[in-house]
């Protein structure tokens, strides 16, 4: 019996069956893409970016307001926004616009 389980249930099934309990717990799987990540825009302002759903980031600013930002297109780089506040990101840095001005640039990834 153990070799019939064993080959009916391989390895992804068996991962997806060990999500499937702890979900029913409330116990969560940690999940890389949802890391906060945190940029220095100064030696004083902090800005974090969180990846959520779909293609979108949870921002929070260096004067402390939190949003979610959809990604948009971009020629270079990756850019989020809503219209009046964007985000641009490249490799290690991000820059911060809003209303058409630059609030924060030169934050580089920590």
């Amino acid at each position: 019996m153990k070799n019939y389980y064993s080959a009916l249930l391989g390895r992804p099934a068996k991962v997806a069956l060990v999500a499937l309990i702890l979900g029913g717990l409330g116990l969560a799987m940690p999940s890389y893409a949802q890391e906060t990540q945190t940029y220095y825009c100064s030696p004083t302002e902090t800005l974090l970016i969180k990846m959520v759903a779909g293609s979108a980031i949870e921002v929070t600013l260096p004067d402390g307001r939190t949003m979610v930002l959809p990604q948009a297109e971009s020629a270079s780089g990756t850019k989020y926004s809503n219209g009046s506040l964007t985000v641009w990101s490249k490799g290690n840095t991000a820059l911060v616009e809003e209303g058409g001005t630059v609030k924060w640039q030169d934050c580089v990834k920590i």
